[in-house]
């Protein structure tokens, strides 16, 4: 079962808005709920929710799971407003 969502801060989200609004390629690492931690490259295509979980979905249809970025373009990305 997949642990409970933590919504990242509005300002991270608007963040990850701006690279997809001005089509920039960007570096996004991962950690997976089982700890494996990996990188994905890209562009940032649109962004959904459901069941009260948000997800950013690259143009090659990969769908990440917003609390689980832990750096964007290798900065550190805290996910949540805590």
């Amino acid at each position: 079962m997949t642990e409970k969502y933590d919504p990242i801060a509005c300002g991270l989200y608007d963040r990850l808005e701006a690279e997809a609004t001005l089509k920039h390629t960007v570096r996004i690492t991962v950690k997976e709920d089982d700890g494996a931690v990996h990188q994905v490259i890209g562009l940032i295509s649109t962004f959904s929710a459901h069941n009260g979980v948000e997800h950013l979905i690259m143009e090659d249809n990969t769908k990440i799971r917003l609390d689980k970025i832990t750096h964007l373009n290798g900065q550190l990305f805290v996910a949540n407003m805590a």
